[in-house]
């Protein structure tokens, strides 16, 4: 659903948690990318890691990337620390395209409040661990410490933050779900992408589900564009 009209304003894209469902962003970005020029991405868990993505990656790279993953046939959570790592290592050391910042949310331990760091102002080894930190889902991962702090997912208390965008001063917000399973607020954003159908399990990365949730994003985020009432800002 998308709402209100956007000129020369501030724009946040919000991506959200779900760990393999992170596939249907980046089908939401194929098409969206293109046409959007943030001031700002900010994202919790695998969103964290897409919209760290969107600022080195062309949407088209972003598919790619994701396609990647069910070439080595990365299956379970485990994946995220033996495979997954090597690939942040190569993704944050591609030039940014652009000046848009970038945030990350974590969850702070044992407070457990929502912190918020700035990826594209560090250097390549900081950005990943404050990256593995929002994607540490607990029960599955073990916390990451930085600065004397343990840090787990930031899904757990903040899966879709768009109230953060807003505090951060977003004039308008496009929100792409990765239907997590953490806590989302009341609202939306003004743009408010998610799937249309059910997704596969969070850590499903099987080929044929990458494939469909690649898809099913691309054909949502067209519908979305079809619908859309609001002035895209200039590129």
């Amino acid at each position: 659903m998308c709402k209100r009209r956007c000129v020369s304003l501030t724009l946040a894209v919000v991506f959200g948690g779900g760990a393999a469902h992170g596939a249907y962003q980046a089908g939401v970005w194929t098409v969206l990318g293109p046409q959007l020029a943030p001031t700002f991405v900010i994202g919790s868990s695998i969103g964290a890691i897409n919209a760290a993505a969107t600022a080195r990656m062309t949407p088209f790279q972003l598919t790619r990337w994701w396609q990647y993953f069910t070439a080595r046939k990365m299956t379970g959570p485990v994946f995220a620390r033996r495979n997954f790592v090597p690939l942040l290592d190569q993704m944050l050391k591609m030039p940014k395209r652009d000046d848009r910042a970038v945030l990350v949310v974590t969850t702070s331990l044992p407070d457990f409040k929502a912190h918020v760091t700035r990826l594209d102002v560090l250097d390549a080894v900081d950005a990943r661990e404050w990256l593995l930190a929002s994607s540490a889902m607990p029960g599955v991962f073990t916390p990451i410490k930085r600065q004397g702090v343990n840090f787990v997912d930031g899904g757990v208390v903040n899966d879709l933050p768009v109230d953060l965008a807003r505090d951060i001063g977003a004039d308008f917000v496009v929100a792409i779900s990765g239907e997590g399973i953490g806590r989302i607020g009341h609202d939306h954003g003004d743009c408010y992408l998610r799937p249309s159908h059910r997704l596969p399990q969070l850590f499903d990365f099987r080929p044929t589900a990458i494939a469909a949730m690649l898809e099913m994003g691309r054909q949502d985020a067209e519908n979305a564009l079809r619908r859309m009432t609001f002035l895209l800002p200039p590129q």
